[in-house]
């Protein structure tokens, strides 16, 4: 799939710069989806609408009532192809909970 600039999981670059943005520029999170669009450099609406549900429904971003933040099993997706990450502090991003995740599908396999 690298033709199509698919990733393993079918990502493509705009998905692969919010991950990067949310592990890179806020640490994991949490963080409201206007300030992760803007450094981003990605369209609000493209976030909210394209990106967003598609990574919720994968797992890979949580929704909490403080705003998106990076699943573990996001960030070891994003060890994938990112260069050096920094460490994640799992306990502040994990307190920021309540988040809602959608439930495992049947089509993660």
């Amino acid at each position: 799939m690298p033709l199509l600039g698919l990733d393993e999981l079918g990502l493509e670059d705009a998905d692969r710069k919010y991950l990067v943005t949310l592990v890179t520029t806020y640490r994991g999170g949490p963080v409201g989806p206007r300030s992760l669009a803007a450094n981003a450099g990605l369209d609000l609406a493209t976030v909210e609408h394209v990106i967003e549900p598609a990574l919720l429904l994968m797992g890979l971003i949580a929704r909490t009532p403080r705003g998106r933040r990076i699943t573990r099993h996001g960030y070891a997706h994003a060890l994938n192809f990112m260069g050096s990450t920094p460490a994640i502090n799992w306990n502040r991003v994990e307190s920021s909970d309540g988040a809602f995740t959608a439930p495992p599908s049947d089509l993660q396999q």
